[in-house]
């Protein structure tokens, strides 16, 4: 059993839009995890965790008419589902693989009033399915990160019309780093490409994210 107090930011949007101050999320939760380790390939871990978490007075920013997402307390809500994660280390730990899948279903189990739609539907902007995957290789002074991520669809009302859906959406990350010394100090050179698909998606609702990006970073450690 937990809680969590509103942060500062929930509790400005809330008051300005509702004079009645969000109450804590409180949450009852349970967990169970089975995990195998083997060397077929390499180091080898898979990870299987079953989750199921009730809350009450869960804090969700919600569409209004007042602002486009105004945090709001949402009832009884449970979320559970499975994870399960597969990791290894191959050539020495020179080369790395993560594969994470959730499953999560976030329901509304509070009828709040006759004829509610949002009972038994899923939360809004929280998808069904994800899937991350991560890979590393380093090489002497060179270092390569791909990571990907695909995300299915969500909603962006209670009652999960198909008129107000977010399509799902898959995104590739790409980052390639230099190390080296010079007189004792150490330095990072990265190049990283964000959204290097230039996939157009949301993860809210009138707020698209950013296309292609490239980014060049150095870093000096004195």
């Amino acid at each position: 059993i937990s809680k969590r107090s509103p942060s500062f930011n929930e509790q400005f949007y809330s008051c300005l839009y509702n004079i009645k101050a969000l109450n804590d999320e409180k949450y009852k939760s349970w967990d169970a995890t089975i995990d195998y380790s083997f060397n077929f390939f390499g180091n080898e871990k898979i990870s299987v965790t079953y989750y199921d978490i009730i809350s009450k007075d869960k804090i969700v920013w919600i569409p209004s008419r007042q602002a486009l997402q105004v945090p709001k307390n949402y009832g009884h809500v449970r979320h559970k589902g499975i994870e399960v994660e597969y990791s290894g280390k191959y050539f020495d730990n020179a080369l790395g693989l993560t594969l994470l899948y959730n499953n999560n279903s976030a329901k509304s189990k509070s009828l709040m009033y006759s004829g509610d739609n949002s009972y038994n539907k899923q939360l809004v902007y929280t998808p069904e399915h994800k899937i991350n995957c991560k890979l590393d290789f380093t090489y002497k002074n060179w270092n390569w990160l791909l990571y990907g991520m695909f995300t299915s669809e969500r909603y962006y009302t209670n009652d999960n019309s198909p008129q107000n859906r977010l399509d799902s959406y898959f995104t590739i990350d790409a980052a390639l780093t230099y190390r080296f010394e010079f007189y004792n100090i150490k330095n990072n050179l990265t190049v990283a490409v964000n959204n290097m698909l230039n996939e157009n998606y949301f993860i809210i609702q009138s707020y698209p994210m950013p296309l292609r990006t490239i980014t060049f970073t150095y870093i000096l450690e004195i």
